[in-house]
C-alpha cells in the first residue's frame, strides 16, 4: 500500500502530468462577469398572447373607382410553441428563434350604402381570420444578472381566410378564400430566469403582412376587386426550457 501510496504522489507531480483543463472550471467563463448568467444553449417553450391590429381594405371596381372603407378592428388570443438557441459573448446576447401560433384573430367590417344616395339598394359585408401564424427571427439582447433584454426581428407568415360579398340590387359578387401569406416582423422583451433550467418571458412583436389581391366578382357592367392588408400587434407571455 506504502509503495502504491509512494507511485501515485510521483505521478502527480511529475512536471506536465496535470493542468488546470484537467479540473472543472468553477467560476464563470472567460469575458463574461460574474454577475452575469449563462444564457447559451438550446431552449424550447410555450406562450399565450393577445394579437390585436387591423386590416385595411380597398376595393377596386372596373371603371376605375376605389373604394376606401374604414379600416376594421382584429383581434382574438394566441397560442403556441417556440424553440431557439442563442449564443453568448460576455453581456451580449445573440440568437435565432422560431415560433408557431394558432389564433382566433378576426376582422369584419360592414358597409351598407346610404339612403338617398345609391340608386340601387347596395351593402357589402368582408370578414378576414387568421388561423396561425408564425415567425423566424434574429434576437440580439444584453444580460445583466438573471435578466435579459432584447430586440427581435424577421420574417413572419400567417393562413389568412377571406369571406366577402357585395350586393347591388339582384346582383351578388361573393369571395371565399384562404391563403398562406409572407410578412415582417420586429419587437422586443424581457427574460429572466427562474427556477432550476426554467425562464420566463414578455415579448410584444409587430407582424405587417404582404397585400392579398383578389376579384370578388361582377355586379352588372362592372367587375369588383379586393385589395387588403393586415398588421397585427401581438403581446405574449411565454416560458422556455433550456438544455
Amino acid at each position: 500500500m506504502r509503495f502504491l501510496a509512494f507511485i501515485t504522489v510521483t505521478v502527480l507531480l511529475l512536471p506536465g502530468t496535470v493542468s488546470a483543463a484537467d479540473f472543472p472550471r468553477l467560476g464563470p467563463e472567460p469575458g463574461r462577469p460574474d454577475s452575469v448568467a449563462d444564457w447559451s444553449g438550446f431552449y424550447f417553450g410555450a406562450n399565450l398572447g393577445r394579437p390585436i391590429g387591423s386590416t385595411q381594405t380597398d376595393f377596386p371596381i372596373s371603371n376605375g373607382l376605389v373604394l376606401h372603407p374604414p379600416s376594421a378592428d382584429m383581434s382574438g388570443v394566441s397560442g403556441g410553441i417556440q424553440a431557439g438557441y442563442n449564443w453568448q459573448a460576455g453581456a451580449m446576447l445573440l440568437g435565432l428563434e422560431t415560433d408557431f401560433q394558432g389564433t382566433n384573430a378576426r376582422s369584419s367590417l360592414q358597409t351598407p350604402c346610404v339612403a338617398g344616395i345609391c340608386a340601387t339598394p347596395t351593402s357589402a359585408h368582408y370578414d378576414q381570420r387568421i388561423s396561425w401564424f408564425g415567425t423566424i427571427r434574429a434576437r440580439a439582447g444584453y444580460a445583466f444578472d438573471r435578466a435579459v433584454i432584447y430586440a427581435t426581428g424577421g420574417f413572419a407568415y400567417a393562413r389568412i381566410a377571406t369571406d366577402a360579398y357585395a350586393v347591388a340590387g339582384a346582383s351578388t359578387a361573393a369571395l371565399n378564400r384562404s391563403r398562406m401569406v409572407g410578412g415582417w416582423t420586429v419587437g422586443g422583451g424581457i427574460e429572466l430566469m427562474l427556477a432550476s433550467n426554467w425562464t420566463g418571458k414578455v415579448e410584444y412583436l409587430f407582424a405587417g403582412f404582404d397585400r392579398i389581391d383578389s376579384t370578388m366578382g361582377a355586379i352588372g357592367p362592372v367587375t369588383i376587386g379586393d385589395r387588403s392588408r393586415i398588421g397585427l400587434n401581438i403581446i405574449r407571455a411565454g416560458i422556455n426550457y433550456r438544455f
